[in-house]
Order: structure tokens, then C-alpha cells, then sequence
């Protein structure tokens, strides 16, 4: 910097000059000092807001940069758990449809199994359809030959033949005793009660369906022994000999299905013991079934009955009273029988020179196809007595 030249002062004296001259110098001094102070704080300043400008772009840098990096981060994650996302759907349906074709493979199962029951049940059906129409015609026959029978008595009392008064309240008291025996037998003896539970034998993989068949028969021959050697006893809350005695088994050769029946005073009894020989079975099956290739499931468990199984008393009279019948009627067979007045049997006469014609106005000649000879009286068979 240059100094500015004060211009000439007024002829002072010289000792005053150089104080105002010192004076002077001294606040051109104070000037420069403060303006360099002015100039160094605006450099100051200056360098400040430098610093903090690239302090804040640095930051701002630093912040994008790291915005940049949570971005990709959360990107990566997002991914991460879509593909996880994806890889468990693909989990969950795979086993959804693993348990779709359980249910179908159990469905088809048991579509096999209720087919078979219907087999049974129509056989069932046509046997008793069969029985009844047996019955029917049999029923028609007896009345038939009763019918023939009360033609036979009505032409006999024509005749005038004797009969004996008793013999027709043989039958009619067999009857009536054997009623009243039959209906005491069904008030006095005690209601029973039947419950059935079914036990089906699947198979395996490593199974068909004969063999399931098989095991099936195997498993209802030996239902007794298992169920006494099991739990079955505990469970149903009875001994082994009443399980015994209480319990039966049957299979069917069509289907591989066991039915389990007990039949007891008490229906909960009842419903015990079958469910209680039905579980010992499926347990027994299932411990075995690593070497069988057969899985043993209860199919159905035993309903509690509502109406005793055994005969009512109207059911039981009715019994009795046809077997009295039945025993009246072979009493009347096995009786001893007078032969009927009045009525001979035919006797062919003799024959003349081998020859094969009968004698005219003898009895037996002319007799063709059963016709007799004019002028001769008809000898007709004896009739059997029956009621």
C-alpha cells in the first residue's frame, strides 16, 4: 500500500508539526492494522465457508452414498424373501397335494369297502327274498293239501266213514301249548343286546389286494386269542371267558373286512366289548405291520343299540306255536289208522290161456287208463287222515 502526501501544513512551529505528523503516521497505522484484520477476517471467513461447503458436499455424499447402499440393501433382502416366499409356497403346495391324494387314496378306499358292504347287504337281501318266497310257496303247498284234505274229509263224511272226534283237537293244542311255551320263554328269559364294529385291512406299498384279503381271514380266525391276550378285557371291563363266549367274528370273501359282534345284557356292555376286540385287533395289526404290509384301521365303531336282539314275546309265541303245529301234524302221521269201511282195492281176475284180457263182469276187467268196467263198483285209494 502507498501512502498518501499529506499536502504542505501552515508554517507552525516544529515541535507541534511532528506530533500531528506522529498523530498521522500513528492512525494510518490504526488503518492498515484494521484493514488488514478486515482482510484477514474476510479470508477467515472465506476459508470457513469453503470448509463448510465442502464439509456439507462431502456429507452429502456420504449420505446418498449410504441411501445408495440401503437401497440395494433392502433391494437384496426384498428378494431374498420373495425367493424364500416362493420356495415355502412351493413347500406348502407340494404337501397339500401330498394330502389331496391321501384323501383320495382313503376315499377310494372306503367307496371299495362301502361297495362291498353293498355286495354283502343285496346277497343278504336275495338270500332272504329267496327264504321268504321259499316259505311262501311252502305255506301255499300246506294250504293246498289242506284244501285237499278237507275235500278228502268232506267225501269221506258222505261216504258215512267213522271217525275218531279226537283227533281233531290234536293239532290245535299243540298249537295253543307250544304259544304259551314260546311267549313264557320270550318274558321270562333276558333281553339281549348286539353291537357290531368293523375293522378293514388296508394294504401296503409293499401289499395287493389278496394278500389284504387273506390277512383279513387270518385276523378274524384268531380274533378271540387277541383279544384275550391284549387289552380288550381292560378296555370292555370284562373277563376273558365272557369275551369268549360273547363275542364273535365273521369275514367276508369279497372284501377284506372284519365284523366284530357282542351281544350282552347290558347295551354299553355290548358296545365295550366290540370296540374294545376291534382296537386290540388294530393294535395287534399295527405292531405287526412291518412284517404283514398291512395296516389294520377300524372302519366303524359300534353304535350303542336302542332295542334288544333277542326274540320279543309275541316273536317267541309265534315260534313256539308253529312248532307245536309242527310236532300235532307228526303226531297225526305217526298215529295208527283205521282202514275205511266200505272201500276195497282192486283185484285184477284170472287169465285164460296166457292171454291178457280180464274176464268179462269180473272185477278189474276192462280197466284202461284207470276206467272200471260198466256194472262194477270204483274202488277208490284210501285217503290219509291229517288235520
Amino acid at each position: 500500500m502507498t501512502r498518501k502526501t499529506s499536502p504542505a501544513p501552515d508554517p507552525q512551529p516544529a515541535p507541534e508539526k511532528d506530533r500531528k505528523a506522529q498523530k498521522a503516521e500513528a492512525k494510518a497505522e490504526q488503518a492498515v492494522a484494521k484493514a488488514e484484520q478486515v482482510t484477514a477476517r474476510a479470508a477467515a471467513k472465506a476459508q470457513q465457508t469453503e470448509a463448510r461447503a465442502e464439509a456439507k458436499a462431502e456429507q452429502s455424499a456420504a449420505r446418498a452414498a449410504a441411501k445408495a447402499q440401503q437401497t440395494e440393501a433392502k433391494a437384496e433382502a426384498k428378494a431374498e424373501q420373495a425367493a424364500a416366499r416362493a420356495v415355502v409356497k412351493a413347500q406348502q403346495s407340494e404337501a397339500r397335494a401330498a394330502v389331496k391324494a391321501q384323501q383320495s387314496e382313503v376315499k377310494a378306499e372306503q367307496a371299495a369297502v362301502k361297495a362291498a358292504v353293498k355286495a354283502q347287504q343285496s346277497e343278504a337281501r336275495a338270500a332272504a327274498k329267496a327264504q321268504q318266497a321259499a316259505a311262501r310257496a311252502a305255506v301255499k303247498a300246506r294250504r293246498a293239501e289242506a284244501r285237499a284234505q278237507a275235500k278228502a274229509r268232506r267225501a269221506d263224511r258222505r261216504k258215512g266213514r267213522r271217525k275218531i272226534p279226537a283227533a281233531r283237537w290234536i293239532v290245535p293244542g299243540a298249537v295253543l301249548a307250544g304259544a304259551l311255551a314260546g311267549g313264557a320263554y320270550g318274558i321270562l328269559r333276558t333281553p339281549q343286546y348286539t353291537a357290531t364294529s368293523y375293522v378293514v385291512i388296508v394294504p401296503t406299498d409293499r401289499a395287493d389286494a389278496a394278500a389284504a384279503l387273506g390277512f383279513a381271514t387270518a385276523y378274524g380266525r384268531v380274533a378271540s386269542q387277541v383279544a384275550v391276550v391284549g387289552d380288550a378285557q381292560v378296555w370292555a371291563g370284562v373277563s376273558a371267558r365272557t369275551l369268549r363266549a360273547s363275542v364273535r367274528t365273521s369275514t367276508s370273501p369279497d372284501a377284506p373286512m372284519i365284523s366284530v359282534t357282542a351281544t350282552s345284557p347290558r347295551p354299553s356292555t355290548a358296545v365295550n366289548m366290540a370296540n374294545g376286540v376291534a382296537r386290540s385287533l388294530v393294535v395287534n395289526g399295527n405292531q405287526m405291520q412291518e412284517s404283514t404290509n398291512v395296516r389294520v384301521v377300524q372302519f366303524s365303531r359300534a353304535v350303542r343299540p336302542t332295542a334288544p336282539s333277542s326274540p320279543s314275546a309275541p316273536l317267541a309265541a309265534l315260534v313256539g306255536g308253529c312248532g307245536g303245529g309242527l310236532l300235532g301234524g307228526l303226531a297225526l302221521l305217526i298215529r295208527p289208522k283205521r282202514r275205511p269201511e266200505g272201500i276195497h282195492a282192486p283185484v285184477p281176475g284170472p287169465s285164460t290161456g296166457g292171454s291178457h284180457q280180464a274176464a268179462p263182469n269180473q272185477p278189474g276187467a276192462n280197466q284202461v287208463a284207470g276206467h272200471a268196467a260198466p256194472n262194477q263198483p270204483v274202488s277208490a285209494p284210501p285217503q290219509p287222515e291229517t288235520v
